[in-house]
């Protein structure tokens, strides 16, 4: 299993990046992956740590947010944001996606698993003295071994080292990390859940949301603005979604971007079906006034865009939505736009 894991791995590595469309090809397979499966996430943890960038020799901070989910008694699939820090001349993040062989010992309470997958980074690095800063894409391998325990009340401790391999044009890095969970759905015995409950109903049918929040350029000064959605998302099946969305990043004398957002969504209702978590990739069309500044051609764009998001409704229909938007662009102006908004289900 992890043999076959790590040929796949080396070859996205061998492979490369290609900006914003290879983004976008990369988060659809993910999602393939993940649809291939009975439902979507099961539980969800926080971690925090430290990364050690092996060619640089220098260690700085490391945090990640992770969804797993168990595929049987020994097989686990994990989707993941992982920032390694700021060294120097690389400030490196991405999503990652990992298939685990899992050991379930003193009646599922406690877990001992190795991973293997791979990592889309984005890596803003030092660039020519005319630029101040590049945005690098690429994939990463993403090797992992993590210990778990499980508590009765849904909570989960575990603690995990992954070493990301990477491509010349990046670093290679060391990544130890502890980290609190929840399992989402709750299992039938305290302990890790093989499978994820069979979810009947569509995790969404039909809504409209307003957004506001902050857009962080990309950039080794993190330069922000203010920034604003609109989004109409239906719901097709039991775990997907469609949204259109219309985002508005302000000025951040950056980028003055702004345009139209097409996703498709896999996601999961949790408690209830009050809470949703779901992850959409598609396309962002745009503008942005500042382009011609910094490349060739006009102001027109075509981005890939990548979105965790989690909602939880209040009453029948009002809801509350939170979502956090990567921009991969193919002229070094990616963006983090971070929303929160209210909307209407119906």
């Amino acid at each position: 299993m992890i043999r076959t894991l790590m040929r796949v791995t080396i070859g996205a590595v061998g492979r490369g990046g290609t900006r914003a469309v290879g983004g976008v090809r990369a988060a659809v397979a993910l999602l393939a992956l993940l649809a291939a499966c009975p439902a979507a996430t099961q539980e969800l943890t926080l971690f925090g740590g430290a990364s050690t960038a092996r060619d640089l020799d220098e260690s700085t901070y490391a945090w990640k947010i992770e969804y797993r989910q168990g595929l049987g008694e020994h097989f686990e699939v994990t989707y993941s944001w992982l920032n390694e820090g700021h060294v120097t001349g690389h400030h490196r993040d991405g999503h990652g996606l990992q298939l685990w062989a899992r050991e379930r010992l003193r009646g599922g309470r406690l877990s001992l698993a190795v991973g293997a997958g791979a990592m889309r980074f984005y890596d803003t690095v030092d660039s020519h003295p005319w630029r101040p800063y590049a945005n690098e894409h690429g994939f990463a391998g993403l090797f992992s071994a993590d210990a778990a325990y499980y508590f009765g009340n849904r909570w989960v401790v575990r603690a995990e080292a992954n070493v990301a391999w990477a491509p010349p044009s990046s670093t290679d890095a060391w990544n130890v990390l502890a980290g609190l969970g929840y399992q989402l759905a709750p299992p039938e015995a305290p302990g890790s859940r093989p499978w994820p409950a069979r979810q009947e109903e569509p995790t969404t049918r039909n809504e409209v949301t307003a957004f506001v929040g902050q857009t962080v350029v990309n950039g080794f000064e993190s330069a922000k603005a203010l920034a604003w959605a609109v989004e109409f998302r239906k719901g097709f099946g039991r775990f997907f979604d469609a949204s259109v969305s219309y985002v508005h990043e302000g000025d951040s004398r950056l980028v003055r971007r702004a345009g139209f957002g097409v996703q498709g969504w896999l996601g999961r209702a949790f408690l209830d079906r009050r809470l949703t978590v779901s992850l959409g990739v598609g396309v962002y069309l745009a503008t942005d006034e500042y382009k011609p500044l910094h490349t060739e051609g006009d102001s027109r764009t075509v981005a890939g865009l990548i979105t965790p998001s989690v909602s939880y409704r209040f009453g029948s229909s009002a809801l509350a939505r939170f979502s956090w938007n990567r921009m991969a662009s193919s002229y070094h102006r990616d963006t983090d736009v971070f929303l929160l908004g209210v909307g209407r289900r119906f």
